[in-house]
């Protein structure tokens, strides 16, 4: 037998751990080459710690040692060596910066410095590889390889000059060894440290290669990266193809016979001495070519000693079996098949050798870097060893790097380390079909699946939880994870901020990646349970199989859903905020779901009882059972079914999220099938499902709005679109509408009506103003009937008036005309806005929270807009109408009246009056900013209408008084909640100190409140109609107490700042205002506006008022552009 022996000049000192495998790298120490001077390992000059960090249980690995302050370097004795690289200075000059900028070696320099540099780049000559390599992209970079180990053969010295200098050129170092500098590599650390501190002399540097690979597009050098690689990688290739990565030679020994020794070869000998030594050096730049270069030797080698073992030794032991298996073997055939295998087997054994070598020399310093691009490129490259060498690396003495730097400072490289994790995984399912059989893959995941969960759940990054989801994903199939855990993830997908499914931000990839989490343990548990139950059954014509999927997932979302819940405060959670997280869920879940649709429906309008499946329990939604509880009693294989109105709410929901994700959606496959589908259920859920839930009745409302008039026809469906109609405008008809207590249903409206508007289908919107005419005719009906006097009945009956006529009205004039007639106006100030003075006393905090007068800024400003447009399409003057400017007045007239009686009534009931001023003024001011701007932008040919207003209609403001104290309570209220002290002037009312504000579900927000009333001041200020010096005063004098919101509007800057989307009040102003304005417009020219005149509204204005809050208190999203 063959003795094999290694190389004599590559001392290594290996000491195997008994841990673990007792494979290379685990507890051992690295070997390194021995020359005059031990090699140490220092990082940067200034760099206090390593940058990887580790957890507590990976504090006992030896393999894992956190750097310390870099070693400061042992002064040499002289050798009396002569060396190209010239006279060395003691103190060098060391760049500092950040990660990158120490990367690429980019030295400032001044500008005498750098036009010093510029002088010596144009003398400096680069070797034949660099400019070769760094140039040209269809190079045959096999035959430049070739070339090189041919002249390796030839001079030795020159070859591997050529090689250092060609890594000091990538680096862009203008520092070059001579050939007597390379003769001797014992001299290799003593030269590496003479062109270190060179390098550090020069001023500008320009790491060629490290730009070549991150900037591609605009690298002067752009091939440079890709040749440099492929040129590494061809070396060991075409080295092994002549038989230069190891040598033969005969060994003698005294009385024995020669035997054959292989080893490893010079050349590998010298690109591992030189590489090592650049490896260990101070700068970034050399340290990252050098390892970069060990890194993609260590590549090819990992692929050669495959294929050593795969196709050479298992051909020759196949062959060498056969052979014996003959009945008369020929000896020398078995001996020369011997001999070949005893010679593969060596060369296969030096091979591996080199790659211990590069293990030790290398990796287990450089992955531990205090640069994050050398960590990510070490676990980038012990993937590829992994997959390309699987029984020597695919172990826990090697997977344990991954497991360690899962906690490193860099997001950077815990992302790499997690995406290389999901490709290892993926890798070794494939490797062992889809089976797993890889205890050291278990044992890897027994221990850092903890700091994995911890990442997905808590990491500062994104990308990095996205990364770690992903990991998640792959394992899940192998029954890493716990009941719990599963749960803890895919809580995930409840996000609070609203993201756009379609959008490519990173937490809407995130909540993908979720979901596909969620649908692998969905599916999982949906042939569990199918496994264990009779799937013949039928619920309707479904089979039991689609309702348990259904159920399932019901019931997996709602219990996950619950988790993300478990730690909020319960005053917090309100019905909206579940509403939206359980949506938005299911946009996200859409893809992996789009099939549960249909089921969906059929199970919600399904007329028989469920419990007929008696032998499956039923899980209700009020689950607030712990992890524990929950999986030891069972209900994780139990079904929620759409039993109680709880469950119908949320089955409604998440087929409203469905849909909505289907929709809008890019790529779902078989959209018009999925259309039909949905169109043609639609109607019977009207007709079924319980309408006077507001979560139902909107949700349905968002599905119907999901699609036009045309894709009913497509479908055949024209009568369920009418029919629908029918049922939504009955529904609205008979539905009591609270503006305070039932904003979804609101709100739904509030989107169904523009929609219908873009219908343009006389039909539909006659239906509408039929039942506009209805609710006027049982408004006066109503009003004919009712009778305040009775203190007792009056609350009842106002809150009936507003629930049933004037809210209906507020939100159907939003898009339709209000028109009441003088009798009805008269009818209803006379029965009711009058009256309330008088109640004062008697109306309830529930009353005075619904009770608004927005009805009448309705009427009057769709008057006025209507006259407006009628002067802006005719060309001749209009006749005045003094119908309408009656109406108008008679308005004006009546709620001033009652703000002059409201305020002087006494202040027994100081709040409760004040909050009713707030309401009538709130109105009166819109009313009457909307009047004057009228008349400010009539045209010079309606000058009969500017005569007839100017003399019989003019625009008024009395009570300054009332208008002050409402001002008053406001400030006192917001003061309450933020907790301001004010100061107050001699006059004002003790009351004021007893304003508390109360925070609950219907009180209003007081900062919103009390700054879109300062914004009407401030308008009326403008228009000149409130020239009361007192009060201008009172305003300002507590505004560096009131935020910076208030002091915006006060000093004015908010009317400078760009118009927030929608914003209709900023606009108004901005219209109105001169830039030397004071309480007076200077001309009618000035103030008149170049649009419509819109509608001014109460709801507008808060509208506006809080996308202008929103920059103070909402916090900004990551990759907002679609999020939210």
């Amino acid at each position: 037998m063959a003795i094999v022996r290694r190389s004599q000049r590559l001392k290594q000192k290996k000491n195997y751990d008994e841990d673990e495998d007792g494979e290379a790298g685990s507890g051992t120490e690295p070997s390194s080459l021995q020359t005059e001077d031990q090699t140490s390992i220092v990082d940067d000059v200034g760099a206090a710690s390593s940058s990887s960090s580790e957890s507590d249980d990976n504090a006992s690995d030896e393999d894992y040692e956190v750097a310390a302050k870099a070693v400061k370097a042992k002064k040499r004795s002289s050798s009396g060596r002569t060396s190209d690289i010239g006279r060395v200075k003691k103190k060098a000059r060391v760049s500092k910066g950040s990660s990158t900028g120490n990367i690429l070696g980019a030295g400032a320099g001044t500008k005498k410095e750098h036009d010093r540099y510029l002088t010596s780049l144009q003398d400096f000559k680069p070797t034949r590889l660099f400019e070769i390599l760094s140039v040209s992209e269809d190079a045959s970079i096999e035959e430049i390889a070739s070339e090189w180990l041919d002249q390796y053969k030839d001079d030795r010295t020159v070859a591997l000059k050529e090689f250092v200098n060609f890594l000091l050129n990538c680096c862009g170092s203008l520092v070059q060894v001579g050939e007597h500098d390379v003769v001797n590599n014992d001299s290799s650390n003593e030269t590496v440290g003479e062109v270190q501190v060179m390098f550090q002399e020069q001023t500008v540097h320009e790491f060629y290669l490290y730009l070549s690979k991150t900037q591609k597009k605009r690298g002067k050098n752009k091939p440079l990266y890709d040749n440099f690689v492929e040129f590494m990688s061809k070396l060991i290739e075409l080295a092994n193809d002549k038989d230069m990565i190891y040598i033969e030679k005969d060994s003698e020994e005294d009385g024995e016979e020669a035997n054959t020794v292989i080893e490893t070869s010079p050349l590998m000998l010298d690109l591992l001495t030189w590489l090592s030594s650049f490896s260990v050096c101070k700068i970034r730049s050399l340290r990252y070519v050098a390892t970069l270069a060990m890194y993609v030797f260590q590549d090819q080698l990992t692929e050669l000693v495959v294929d050593l073992d795969t196709q050479v030794l298992l051909k020759l032991r196949k062959q060498l079996k056969m052979e014996q298996k003959k009945k008369r073997p020929n000896k020398k055939t078995v001996d020369k098949l011997e001999a070949t295998i005893a010679d593969v087997q060596s060369t296969k054994t030096v091979i591996e050798s080199n790659i211990d070598n590069i293990v030790n020399l290398c990796f287990v310093h450089r992955f531990k870097d205090v640069d994050e691009s050398l960590r990510s490129e070490s676990m980038l490259h012990l993937a590829k060893w992994l997959k390309n060498h699987p029984e020597y690396f695919f172990k826990a003495t090697y997977l344990k790097y991954f497991g360690w730097l899962l906690s490193d400072t860099s997001p950077t490289v815990r992302s790499q380390v997690l995406k290389t994790l999901s490709d290892i995984v993926s890798y070794s399912k494939k490797r062992h079909e889809n089976m797993f059989d890889n205890s050291s893959l278990r044992q890897f995941f027994e221990r850092f699946k903890q700091r994995i969960l911890e990442i997905a759940l808590k990491d500062v990054d994104l990308q990095v939880r996205l990364d770690a989801v992903q990991v998640l994903v792959e394992i899940n199939g192998f029954r890493y994870l716990e009941h719990s855990e599963i749960l803890s993830i895919t809580s995930l997908i409840f996000y609070d901020h609203k993201v756009k499914v379609s959008s490519n931000a990173k937490n809407a990839k995130f909540l993908s990646a979720i979901s596909k989490f969620f649908s692998f343990v969905e599916k999982e548990e949906v042939i569990e349970f199918l496994d264990t139950h009779d799937t013949e059954k039928t619920i309707g014509n479904m089979p039991l199989s689609k309702a348990a999927e259904v159920g399932i997932f019901m019931r997996f979302l709602i219990k996950s859903l619950s988790v993300h819940l478990r730690d909020e405060d319960p005053s917090e959670v309100t019905t909206s905020k579940k509403i939206h997280l359980l949506f938005q869920a299911a946009e996200f879940l859409q893809p992996y779901f789009t099939n549960m649709i249909e089921h969906l429906c059929q199970i919600l309008v399904f007329d028989g009882s469920l419990s007929e499946f008696s032998d499956l329990a039923k899980v209700t939604s009020d689950d607030e059972m712990s992890d524990d509880e929950y999986e030891e009693s069972g209900r994780q294989n139990q079904l929620l079914l759409p039993e109680d109105e709880n469950t119908i709410i949320q089955y409604v929901t998440v087929l409203s999220g469905l849909c909505h994700g289907a929709m809008k959606a890019k790529n779902t496959p078989n959209k018009q099938e999925l259309v039909e589908t949905i169109l043609s259920e639609l109607l019977e859920l009207f007709m079924k499902l319980n309408l006077d839930s507001s979560v139902i009745f909107s949700q349905l409302l968002s599905i119907f709005q999901l699609f036009q008039f045309e894709d009913w026809i497509s479908v055949g469906q024209e009568s369920s679109f009418q029919r629908i109609f029918e049922i939504i405008v009955k529904n609205f008809g008979d539905t009591a509408i609270d503006n305070e207590y039932d904003e979804l249903k609101v709100e739904a409206f509030t989107k169904l009506l523009p929609f219908t508007e873009k219908l343009s289908i006389n039909k539909i919107d006659n239906l509408w103003k039929q039942q506009l005419e209805k609710i006027k005719i049982s408004l006066t009906k109503f009003l004919k009937q009712m009778s305040l006097t009775d203190g007792n009945s009056a609350n009842e009956q106002i809150q009936t008036l507003h629930r049933l006529y004037l809210n209906k009205l507020v939100v159907l004039g939003k898009n339709y005309r209000i028109e009441l007639h003088m009798e009805l106006l008269e009818l209803l100030f006379s029965k009711y806005v009058s009256q309330l003075p008088l109640l004062l006393h008697e109306l309830s905090s529930e009353v005075l929270n619904i009770v608004d007068f927005r009805i009448f800024t309705q009427l009057v400003t769709w008057n006025l807009q209507t006259w407006y447009q009628i002067f802006e399409e005719s060309e001749t003057p209009s006749p005045v109408s003094r119908q309408m400017l009656d109406i108008n007045k008679f308005v004006m007239d009546q709620l001033s009246v009652t703000v002059s009686t409201l305020h002087r009534c006494s202040s027994e009931n100081f709040i409760s009056k004040c909050r009713l001023q707030h309401s009538v003024l709130s109105s009166l001011l819109d009313i009457t900013i909307a009047s004057m701007m009228f008349a400010y932008n009539l045209s010079e040919k309606e000058s009969e209408w500017n005569a007839v207003i100017r003399k019989e209609y003019p625009v008024y403001l009395d009570s300054p008084e009332a208008i002050l104290e409402v001002y008053l309570y406001l400030e006192a209220l917001y003061a309450s909640k933020i907790g301001a002290t004010l100061e107050r002037g001699n006059e004002e009312d003790v009351n004021f100190n007893d304003v508390v504000y109360e925070p609950n579900h219907a009180q209003k927000d007081p900062e919103k409140q009390f700054c879109v009333y300062l914004l009407k001041l401030k308008s009326l200020v403008r228009l000149g109609l409130l020239k009361d010096e007192a009060i201008e005063k009172r305003i300002r004098l507590n505004q560096d107490v009131l935020g910076g919101l208030y002091q915006s509007i006060i000093d004015e800057s908010i009317f400078k700042e760009a118009k927030p989307e929608g914003s209709k009040v900023q606009a108004r102003h901005r219209q109105t205002a001169t830039p030397e304005s004071s309480s007076v417009p200077q001309s009618r020219e000035t103030i008149r506006t170049q649009g419509e005149l819109e509608p001014i509204e109460e709801f507008s204005q808060e509208e506006a008022a809080k996308g202008l809050t929103g920059s103070q208190y909402d916090p900004i999203e990551e990759g907002s552009d679609e999020s939210q």
